[in-house]
């Protein structure tokens, strides 16, 4: 088994850092975005990677940076109040 550097692997890399101001970001828009979609944005490079569509409370399509479907995604299970331990 070898390992590779990450630039050996196929992708999109970027290595710049944003001067976007806060609350704006960087996107090549989809030519068919996906219907009531939100963009999903990295907040440290200020680039849009894909976007999600509320299917249900706590579920969501999420879709690649080009449109591309990639699955479905569910809020995690809230923590209980109170553990089985603290309850007896």
């Amino acid at each position: 088994m070898s390992i590779g550097l990450i630039t050996d692997e196929q992708g999109l890399f970027y290595t710049f850092q944003s001067k976007l101001p806060s609350g704006e970001y960087f996107e090549f828009r989809p030519r068919n975005p996906p219907l009531n979609s939100k963009p999903i944005v990295d907040d440290e490079n200020g680039m849009c990677f894909g976007y999600s569509v509320a299917q249900v409370p706590g579920l969501w399509q999420i879709y690649d940076a080009n449109g591309v479907f990639v699955r479905l995604e569910e809020a995690p299970l809230e923590a209980l109040l109170l553990t089985l331990q603290t309850s007896l």
